[in-house]
């Protein structure tokens, strides 16, 4: 399932606890393993982000396919 392939990230690769857009490493921020273009059962398509860079660029992506 799509939890489950994110708990994967997480497993094989630990917590993120800096972000790869802006670059925060707040305790206070909460991080996720963020596929960047949807191909969940590949291992290289994660970024690292906090959570509202990735909500951010969930939504660019949403708007992106939108477009199409």
């Amino acid at each position: 399932s799509y939890i489950a392939k994110h708990h994967r990230q997480e497993t094989l690769l630990g917590k993120p606890k800096k972000c790869e857009k802006c670059g925060t490493t707040s305790t206070s921020a909460t991080y996720d393993w963020a596929s960047v273009t949807g191909r969940y059962d590949e291992p290289s398509d994660y970024k690292r982000l906090c959570r509202s860079c990735h909500r951010k660029m969930d939504n660019a992506n949403r708007k992106n396919a939108q477009n199409r």
